[in-house]
């Protein structure tokens, strides 16, 4: 029941209540203010007979408003916690992904370090990284892939090098891993300021 019509229901049933107390006086104007009880009670039965239809009528009409007014006021709350709880659960899987991606590019100093076995561990972060960046639309949608090429190209660079033998210690080498590490902070800012927007 809308409020209007409510509103409408309201001022039919004073209408009727003040047309029943005229149509009362209409008929007895005449009459002198009676000092006996009967007739104070008979006209409290008139009264309570003709008007407590229409006010039992408008209170149930009040109580389905209400009720449906809670009923409506208590799916959109269901609605807001479903949503609220999607969110959350978006959220809670993207610090995950991310930190999974975070730890990844954090092994790449040990890699580096590694003159045994760097390349191998450096093909597995890379590889690691190219994936996330490949698949990420699922709980990224909104991220610049071009973002994250610069990693993946430095990955790949290095790569290479480490491949003909070069170390870190090569002052090339030495630029690449600075610029890795500029492109990675750029990462995390990205990456946070992503998590916590959206």
């Amino acid at each position: 029941m809308s409020i209007r019509l409510f509103k409408i229901s309201f001022i039919i049933m004073i209408v009727f209540i003040i047309l029943n107390i005229g149509i009362f006086l209409y008929y007895f104007h005449d009459q002198v203010v009676s000092r006996n009880i009967s007739d104070w009670a008979n006209f409290s039965s008139y009264i309570s007979g003709t008007t407590s239809v229409i006010i039992s009528i408008m209170t149930l009409l009040v109580t389905i408003c209400i009720a449906k007014a809670l009923s409506n006021l208590d799916e959109k709350r269901h609605i807001a916690n479903i949503e609220y709880e999607k969110k959350r659960f978006t959220r809670d899987l993207r610090e995950k992904k991310y930190a999974e991606v975070s730890e990844n590019l954090n092994s790449f100093w040990l890699a580096i370090r590694n003159k045994n076995g760097g390349a191998d561990e450096l093909y597995i972060i890379r590889t690691r990284f190219f994936l996330f960046a490949k698949y990420k639309d699922h709980l990224f949608p909104n991220l610049n892939r071009n973002d994250l090429k610069p990693i993946d190209d430095i990955l790949v660079e290095i790569l290479e090098k480490m491949d003909k033998n070069l170390g870190t210690d090569n002052p090339e080498n030495l630029g690449l891993v600075e610029k890795f590490q500029k492109e990675v902070n750029s990462f995390h800012k990205i990456m946070q300021e992503y998590i916590t927007t959206q």
